[in-house]
Formats: structure tokens, sequence, C-alpha cells
């Protein structure tokens, strides 16, 4: 095992240490923005995952490729019980007959590698281990690894503002009025799919499956669009701050036992996260209950089922309509038994 920081050693040196000494096995590089891993089979690289929680990114690029299916997806998770790089060696085996899969496979080790060796600040971790023996595509030697990352820095280096920090969270803009006419490329408008306010950029990289470079551009264009926001996650986005005002012009006494002030909401006071026990306060409109009730909180559903009480005349609504009546004015039986009745006194007949 060997261990250390990117200040001892620059990730291009361990590389090329790892390549001299034929080491197989798994480089982890933590740091505030993720948990990245490279893996190797004999000094050559198999591949690179930028988090090690997941195949999110090499899966979205893979479907888009047309390698796999979501259905073929679900049974490589269910046959699965290591981590994210037995996960790859999964997926690489199941798409190894597909003509684009050792390219995908090479595009997101470029990718991840590229965007790694711009981090000067890095713990790393090197375990050897027999992973990737089975690995189905050629391996890529490192030298040749780094010559397609610096034939890329100048595309990184025109998206330096967006990429200097994948923790910032991607929000929707409120107002895009000033935007006359908004017209969206196919892969624009799948990056602006995925902005929900509350997705950092690491997590649109993973899932947008366009490759980190082409992810970045694009929510570059829709940054100086007006249409998208990057915002430090411990900020509010301009969306938060509108809701903010709106909040304000609640009635006294409204929402969440929880929330006794309207200040700025944060992803719990907008619903994204909430305790167990609480229960959203929220007004029942007729039109907004199922008719099965499958989906109703228990208090709308006692309130929906009980069987509600007849719901007598108001006996002065009544009087002002037949007036005052007395029992001389009452000529007939039948007269008196409908008086009795409109005013609920029970009266028989009909």
């Amino acid at each position: 095992m060997l261990t250390g920081d990117l200040s001892d050693f620059s990730l291009r040196e361990m590389l090329q240490f790892l390549a001299t000494t034929s080491s197989s096995g798994v480089l982890e590089l933590r740091n505030v923005e993720s948990r990245a891993c490279i893996a190797f089979r004999d000094g050559g690289i198999c591949l690179a995952l930028l988090d090690m929680e997941g195949i999110h990114g090499l899966a979205a690029r893979m479907i888009r490729a047309g390698g796999v299916d979501m259905s073929q997806l679900r049974v490589s998770g269910a046959d699965h019980d290591g981590d994210a790089v037995d996960l790859a060696g999964v997926l690489a085996a199941r798409t190894a007959g597909h003509a684009r899969a050792a390219e995908v496979f090479r595009e997101h080790t470029y990718e991840t590698l590229g965007w790694l060796t711009r981090r000067e600040e890095a713990e790393f971790l090197f375990r050897r281990s027999a992973q990737l023996d089975g690995w189905p595509f050629d391996v890529v030697d490192p030298a040749e690894a780094l010559d397609a990352v610096d034939d890329r820095s100048g595309a990184w280096d025109e998206l330096a503002d967006i990429i200097s920090d994948l923790t910032r969270v991607c929000s929707p803009m409120p107002d895009v009025s000033d935007v006359e006419e908004i017209s969206l490329t196919n892969e624009q408008w799948r990056v602006l799919s995925l902005v929900d306010g509350r997705r950092k950029l690491k997590d649109l990289i993973e899932l947008s499956g366009i490759g980190h470079l082409a992810t970045c551009r694009q929510l570059q264009h829709l940054v100086a669009a007006g249409m998208v926001e990057l915002v430090a996650a411990d900020a509010s986005s301009s969306l938060d701050d509108m809701l903010a005002e709106l909040d304000a012009l609640r009635p006294h006494g409204a929402g969440t036992a929880s929330t006794p002030s309207h200040s700025a909401p944060t992803a719990v006071d907008r619903g994204f996260a909430r305790s167990s026990t609480e229960e959203p306060v929220a007004p029942v409109l007729a039109h907004q209950v199922p008719d099965d009730g499958a989906h109703r909180p228990p208090a709308v559903q006692a309130l929906v089922t009980a069987p509600a009480a007849p719901a007598g005349p108001d006996p002065d609504a009544v009087a002002a309509v037949v007036g005052t009546v007395d029992d001389e004015g009452l000529d007939s039986d039948a007269n008196r038994a409908l008086f009795d009745r409109l005013m609920g006194g029970g009266g028989t007949g009909s």
C-alpha cells in the first residue's frame, strides 16, 4: 500500500511510477470535491472514475452510445457485490462486443485524468489488487494517456471558470425575460433538463452521458445566456431568494410548525429533505384528492371518508323565506307537516 498527497508527488509522477513497476491495483484520490480512482493492470490504465461511489457517468455514456440499456444495467447492479471498480469491470465485460465500448471507456478515462491533473491538492492511496485481471479492452499506456490530456489542455483552459469547483450547485434562473429567443441544441437541453437547484456540477457531469468537457461547455453556454447559475453549496441562489420573497407574503401562521419564520428557504424548507416525523401542512382542495385515496395523508383520508352529518336547514334562513307562521295559519295537516320539516322539527307526512 502506498499513501501520500499530491504535494509530495504529482499525479504524473505517480502514473509514471506505477507504469515502471508494472503495478496492478487501484489508485484512489480524495479531495473536497470528489473521490476519484484510476485502475491499473500490469502498469497500464484500464479506466478512471470521477466518483468511487458508483459508475453513473460511465454508464450514462454507454447508454447514449447504445452499448447497454437500462434493463441490462439493472441486471448488472443486481449481480454486483463489490466496489465501483468491480462494477465497471462487469459493465466492460457486458459491453465488450459493442463497436464503441472501448472508445467510451478510453474517452471517459482521458477526461477524468484531464480533470485530476488540474488538481494540486488530493490525498492518494494505492492498493494492489487483481480486480481487473479479466479486463476485456487494451490497457492505456500512462504516457499515451498524458499526451491525450495535454492535447486537450486548451479546451480545459477555456472552461476554467466552470470546472473550478465541482461542488457548486446548478440552479435554474427564475427569470429569463431578457432573452428574446431561446434556441437550444440537443446537448444543451440535455444538460438543462438536469438542472434542478439541488444537483451539484459533479452530478450533472456524471448524469449527462455526454462527458466532462461537453457538459461543462454546454453549461457555460447556459450560464452566459442567463438561464443557469452556479452557486456555492453554502449560498442561496436567485431562485432561493425569489422563493424567500414570495414566502414573506404568506398569512401569519401559515406554513409548518418547524418553520416559524419566513427566512430564505433552504432545501429542507422546500421539501427536498423532510424529517420522517414531520407532516407538511397544506390546504386540501377537492380536485387534488385522488379518487382511490392511495396517496392521501391519514388526516385527509379520515376527512374524506368520515360520514357527513346531515345538514339541517338554518331556521333563520327558512323563516326569512316563509315568514312568521302561527298555528292558525296552518290550515291543513299537509301544510303543518311541510312547515315542521322545513324547520327541522322532525314532523311526519309528505
